[in-house]
């Protein structure tokens, strides 16, 4: 539990230099700040579901693609989006909902143990 749960804290942490970058960058340095806790939220949130892949397979590969994966994509750009005219705004933001219930759909399918033949005895783990 305290992979899944507290190191992604660390995981977050590491991502707050950006800080640092987006002020050298002429960010003003409350924007900066703000914009780097909400990246701290969703890199925690992510390092705790990298976290839970791992736990799950058995193996680092399935973190590493996502990990890779979410870097190439980057967190989608709502402002953007709403910049499309009509239909391509709706459609955008329709399929990125149904990404994400999809995605908290299948989460659980997805990540279960068995799939990957991983055998862990979860009654150890306290």
């Amino acid at each position: 539990m305290t992979t899944i749960f507290i190191c992604p804290i660390f995981f977050g942490a590491a991502h707050f230099n950006q800080w640092i970058e987006r002020m050298r960058a002429g960010v003003p340095c409350l924007d900066a700040f703000i914009m780097s806790v909400f990246q701290f939220m969703y890199t925690t949130i992510f390092g705790a579901y990298s976290a839970l892949l791992f736990i799950s397979t058995g193996n680092v590969i399935g973190p590493i693609m996502a990990h890779k994966f979410c870097n190439h994509m980057g967190f989608p750009d709502f402002r953007e989006m709403f910049q499309f005219q009509e239909p391509k705004r709706t459609c955008l933001l329709v399929l990125s909902l149904v990404g994400l219930i999809l995605w908290c759909i299948l989460i659980k399918y997805t990540t279960d143990p068995r799939i990957y033949s991983n055998q862990m005895d979860w009654t150890e783990m306290n």
